[in-house]
């Protein structure tokens, strides 16, 4: 279970912590599995990039390029979004995370990179 639970949500400590006292409580894998993974839905709805959202062609367009190459430079991110506002909050809502020492974008977390695989149609085409 310590093996699935970490290719789900990877060292994030907050989210160790979280599955730790959903288990705790008596969860089992898959109901850990959904919570974590709706969890990371309602951030991509915060911000705005789920199909039908405000922002789902900037979030598109970075969430399909990451799935492809786990990083991008920040000039990338930039150009590729556009508009400062939706810029920040992509990444003031946990979908996105800068990496101010290599000057690159990734996801936010393993368990928002599993979940956009997992759904990865979504950001096709």
């Amino acid at each position: 279970m310590a093996a699935q639970i970490y290719d789900l949500v990877g060292g994030r400590m907050i989210l160790l912590k979280s599955a730790a006292s959903n288990i705790q409580d008596g969860a089992g894998i898959d109901d850990l599995r959904h919570a974590l993974l709706n969890e990371a839905k309602g951030q991509l709805e915060a911000a705005g990039v789920l199909p039908g959202d405000k922002f789902y062609k900037q979030g598109k367009a970075i969430i399909s390029k990451l799935l492809k190459e786990d990083a991008i430079p920040d000039y990338t991110y930039r150009a590729m979004v556009g508009d400062n506002e939706i810029r920040e909050k992509m990444l003031q809502k946990n979908v996105f995370s800068h990496h101010f020492h290599t000057d690159n974008v990734t996801f936010q977390s393993t368990l928002m990179k599993r979940y956009c695989e997992l759904h990865s149609i979504l950001w096709e085409g």
